[in-house]
C-alpha cells in the first residue's frame, strides 16, 4: 500500500508544480530602452543601448534600428536583458532604435530616438548664375552642410580684404 501512496503523492506534486508554473507565465511587459551616456551623444563617444523586459518564460530580445523606413536587426538574445555597444558613434548612427521582447505569451516593443551631435561637414557653396552677372541682377548663393544640431550660416562678402556683413535682404541664402 505504501508504493501506491508515494505514486499518488508524486502525481499531486507534479500537478501542483505545473499549476504554479502556469500561473506565473506572462507575456513581456515593462520593456525599457536606455541610451548611455545620453540620447543625444557627441560623435565619437562610446555608446551603449540597453533593453530590459520581464516575462515568463524568458523572452527573445531583439534590437533594431530604423533608417528611411527600413529596419536593420542589430542584435538579439534570449533573456530579460540585451546590451548593444557602439564604440565610436557617428552621425550616420542617428535614428530610431526599437527593442522587441517576445515569448510564447505575447510581444511588446519600445523605441528611443538617438540623435548624434556632430559639427558641420561636407559643406558646399554654390552661386547661381555662376558666371558674369550684370550689376543689379539677382544671384542665389546656396550653402549646404550636414550636422546636428542644424548649423547657422553666416554670409559675408570680401571687399578690400575686409569682411563686410551684408544685409540678408541683399542676398538670397539657403542653408
Amino acid at each position: 500500500a505504501e508504493p501506491h501512496h508515494q505514486r499518488r503523492r508524486s502525481l499531486s506534486t507534479q500537478r501542483l508544480q505545473h499549476e504554479l508554473c502556469s500561473s506565473f507565465s506572462a507575456p513581456p511587459s515593462k520593456i525599457t530602452v536606455s541610451v548611455n551616456p545620453a540620447e543625444e551623444p557627441e560623435e565619437g563617444e562610446y555608446v551603449t543601448i540597453s533593453c530590459q523586459s520581464d516575462g515568463v518564460p524568458a523572452c527573445n530580445m531583439t534590437l533594431r534600428r530604423q533608417t528611411n523606413g527600413q529596419y536593420t536587426e542589430l542584435q538579439s538574445s534570449v533573456g530579460s536583458n540585451l546590451s548593444y555597444t557602439i564604440p565610436s558613434i557617428q552621425l550616420e548612427d542617428t535614428g530610431l532604435y526599437e527593442c522587441e521582447a517576445l515569448n510564447e505569451h505575447g510581444r511588446q516593443n519600445h523605441t528611443v530616438q538617438v540623435m548624434v551631435k556632430a559639427s558641420p561637414r561636407n559643406t558646399t557653396v554654390q552661386v547661381s548664375p555662376s558666371w558674369n552677372v550684370p550689376q543689379g541682377r539677382n544671384i542665389t548663393v546656396s550653402c549646404t552642410t550636414v550636422s546636428f544640431p542644424a548649423a547657422t550660416a553666416v554670409l559675408r562678402r570680401l571687399s578690400d580684404t575686409h569682411l563686410l556683413n551684408e544685409s540678408i535682404a541683399d542676398w538670397q541664402l539657403f542653408c
